[in-house]
């Protein structure tokens, strides 16, 4: 099984293209529409979900033997595959796509003060 990584501010599907940059089709897809925590949020289940499907379509086997590597029924599998990953929690979604190989991180970057804000207040 390939170990896949996954970047939420880009879309990565292979070790070859961790790093590289690549953006998702709509990079900002959420942004309109939502506040830019849960546009970031929405991103990253999204992209989440996406990597984690296609490593469930790749994986042998049926629907019940690969709920059950996942830790789930398979009517939950199912709407996991056909629904969208809208309805499963980020968390989740972590916890599944780590027991199919999946590696995730976060990569959380503070704002850069300005220097004028660092010398009034530093």
């Amino acid at each position: 099984m390939t170990k896949t990584k996954i970047n939420a501010t880009a879309a990565l599907v292979s070790d070859a293209e961790v790093g590289a940059g690549i953006s998702p089709f709509f990079p900002d897809a959420f942004v309109g529409n939502m506040e830019p925590g849960k546009a970031a949020l929405a991103r990253m289940r999204a992209e989440l979900h996406r990597v984690l499907r296609l490593q469930l379509i790749a994986l042998p086997g049926n629907q019940t033997e690969k709920a059950r590597v996942l830790g789930i029924k398979q009517p939950r599998l199912n709407k996991l595959l056909n629904d969208g990953g809208e309805k499963f929690s980020l968390e989740n979604l972590m916890v599944m796509a780590s027991r199919v190989g999946v590696i995730t991180s976060l990569k959380i970057t503070a704002p850069r003060r300005s220097q004028e804000h660092q010398v009034a207040h530093g």
